[in-house]
């Protein structure tokens, strides 16, 4: 249930009304002042006729020049409620009383509230483009950040409302709560509380109706809150938050309706009708209608009839608004009559729903034509238009201006259409150099890929005989007629042939491999592979009497990796720290976690890499290569295709080195992110 209409249009004015009236100090204001609220609380206490009778003895006493009767009209259309044409009336009288800019700088808040009652009657008669014109303007001259301000955000809520666009009515509405919260001590408490509680209630009912169902349910506590203070508040009291309350339970209702709660909306719409009304105007129709609803969910078709019939009586006797409840009435009433298996009567109270619904849309087709925020922009630049206009003094300057930024403009024309001329040609040429690059890089790949198949069948066949020729070199050296100089031809011979075997066997695994070949991997544990590198690396190091050196975490650390491959690097990383360390040293691995990457770091205390050579040792083949502290022969290869494994898997492989203290090599994997 939304708390909007024309009543609330006029309320709102004059309660801000009575806030900038208390800031004048002659007896002459006080009285007006006074006046003005005897009024309004008469009305507030179901006396209109008698207020009405008031304001018409002090008109009588008030000259017709007087920028104050702004506010007699504005009173007069909350105790009145005219038609459109009369309230449109009444904002032509009050907008008459500010013709001259002297009377508009010198009654500022009368000036706006004259402002904000023509966009009321303009709202109310349909003419929307008028209405967003003098909201606009009353904005401007409340400024932004102040409770005034929230009046005029309220107002613009009620028209995205009207266009169905909810989740920009909810936010108005919020940002017309927030400021109305600067309000305090400067609006009369019970129009405070009036004008707050019902921009918190509008936000949550538009935020239910945009489906922001947590953002409705936040607005309607702080809601509850606000009528929970009131009815502390001695200034009001209980009996004037009745009608909130009742609009508060019913859109509570609904939200768990909403939410298919209907155990926790008929508790609601329990308290909602158990609220004392001394006056009815129709207020109790929408929560019946929900109660309807909800005893057609449970099946209860005499609890659902009974509360039709109440929520018909209350359309009937109270018709003024209700088209829509109406409406919703026989929609309803038609899904009970389904329900009670008599389709004919279903459908009758469906064609009436249509029909209504189509005199809605009708009614409404003026305002969902209506773009809010461009008519804002438009608003803002014709008023831009207006201030610029009257600077006539500098029509010359600026014409002058213009004639020579014209001028300067057509020359810089000129350039650019010359250097996109030039462009467009550079572009040409350049794209047909890519076109025979990219032909030419075509064809270098072709002739690579042909020349990796020829390097993998010749390493292949290389393979068989070099195996063979380090076999017969092994039993030749188990020969002991050998002499001392065959033996050592022989050895030289077998550690040839194996060093051979070893790179090609290096360059059939990986460094011949096809890069397009897709590359399997599962969850590994870090720690466990770097253990098992290091059980089959260890003989390795005895040979050198060196000693690995592993401070394993307790808990694992899991990489997304394939095994072998990463396998490999840690082996040549093993590798090359024992080969260039000297014998009886220590080499010490270690893995953490950083981030989302798994560390690991292999320091050696070695020969260490000088500065010349390191941007070169992760090429192919490279010539940064050394031989061994033991004369160990080097390939220029394990580095290359250690980072070619690391980078197709996403990885960092990096090194630190000083000459003659040794060499920490660094190698970063991502974390498995379904692990753990």
């Amino acid at each position: 249930m939304l708390n909007l209409n024309l009543r609330t249009a006029c309320f709102a004015v004059v309660a801000v009304l009575l806030a900038g009236c208390s800031d004048r100090k002659s007896a002459s204001d006080h009285e007006f002042s006074a006046l003005l609220s005897l009024s309004d609380s008469l009305y507030t206490q179901g006396k209109g006729d008698v207020a009405e009778k008031l304001l018409s003895r002090f008109r009588e006493e008030i000259d017709s020049s007087d920028p104050r009767l702004a506010s007699y009209y504005m009173q007069v259309c909350l105790v009145k409620e005219p038609a459109p044409a009369a309230f449109e009336a009444y904002a032509d009288s009050a907008m008459s009383l500010f013709i001259s800019n002297k009377s508009r700088e010198k009654f500022p808040q009368e000036y706006r509230q004259a402002l904000m009652l023509k966009g009321d009657a303009s709202l109310a008669a349909q003419k929307y483009h008028l209405a967003i014109d003098y909201f606009a303007a009353a904005r401007k001259v409340a400024g932004t950040q102040n409770c005034q301000s929230g009046l005029v955000s309220s107002r613009l809520a009620g028209i995205y409302f009207g266009q169905k666009n909810y989740l920009m009515a909810a936010r108005r509405w919020a940002e017309s709560a927030r400021q109305l919260n600067l309000c305090a001590g400067d609006m009369e408490p019970k129009k405070l509380f009036y004008q707050l509680q019902g921009a918190l209630n509008n936000a949550g009912y538009a935020y239910m109706l945009a489906g922001r169902q947590d953002s409705a349910l936040h607005f309607f506590q702080a809601d509850s809150q606000c009528i929970a203070r009131a009815v502390k508040n001695p200034a009001i009291g209980e009996p004037f938050t009745r009608a909130a309350r009742i609009v508060l339970f019913d859109n509570l209702a609904g939200l768990y309706i909403a939410k298919g709660n209907f155990e926790q909306a008929a508790a609601y719409l329990r308290q909602c009708l158990a609220v004392p009304l001394v006056v009815y105007d129709g207020i109790l129709a929408p929560p019946l209608l929900k109660q309807a609803e909800v005893a057609m969910h449970n099946r209860d078709l005499q609890a659902a009839d009974d509360a039709f019939t109440k929520s018909s009586k209350h359309l009937v006797t109270f018709p003024d608004g209700s088209l829509r409840g109406t409406q919703k009435w026989h929609l309803l009433r038609s899904r009970y009559y389904l329900l009670a298996g008599q389709p004919v009567k279903a459908y009758e109270h469906l064609q009436t729903h249509l029909r209504l619904k189509d005199s809605i849309d009708n009614a409404s087709a003026a305002l969902f034509r209506l773009d809010v925020n461009r008519e804002l922009q438009a608003v803002q630049q014709q008023k831009a238009l207006a201030e610029f206009k009257q600077q006539d003094k500098l029509e010359k300057l600026y014409l002058a201006g213009i004639i020579v930024v014209v001028c300067f403009s057509g020359a810089v024309i000129l350039l650019i259409t010359g250097n996109l001329r030039s462009i467009r040609k550079n572009q040409r040429i350049t794209a047909r150099h890519n076109a025979e690059l990219q032909e030419s890089l075509s064809e270098l790949e072709r002739a690579n890929q042909n020349y990796i198949r020829i390097m993998r069948v010749m390493a292949h066949d290389l393979r068989n005989p070099l195996s063979g020729i380090t076999g017969l070199a092994n039993l030749l050296l188990m020969d002991d007629s050998l002499n001392k100089d065959s033996r050592h031809m022989v050895g030289l011979i077998e550690s040839s042939s194996r060093n051979s075997t070893e790179m090609i066997n290096e360059l059939l695994s990986t460094g011949l491999s096809q890069s397009s070949e897709p590359m399997q991997t599962a969850p590994v544990n870090m720690v466990e592979l770097m253990n098992n590198t290091l059980e089959l690396i260890r003989f390795r190091a005895a040979e050198k009497e060196q000693r690995l050196e592993f401070d394993a975490p307790a808990l694992p650390i899991n990489v997304r990796i394939n095994r072998e491959k990463i396998w490999r690097v840690l082996n040549n990383l093993l590798v090359n720290a024992i080969k260039f360390s000297h014998a009886g040293g220590i080499i010490r691995l270690a893995v953490s976690t950083h981030h989302k990457e798994a560390i690991v770091a292999v320091k050696d205390n070695g020969i260490g890499i000088p500065a010349e050579f390191r941007d070169r040792v992760f090429d192919m083949f490279t010539e940064a290569k050394r031989a061994g502290t033991s004369g160990e022969q080097p390939f220029g290869l394990g580095l290359s295709i250690s980072k070619n494994i690391v980078d197709k898997h996403g990885g960092r492989i990096w090194f630190e080195s000083e000459p003659g203290l040794g060499t920490t090599f660094f190698l970063a994997l991502p974390l498995d992110q379904g692990a753990g």
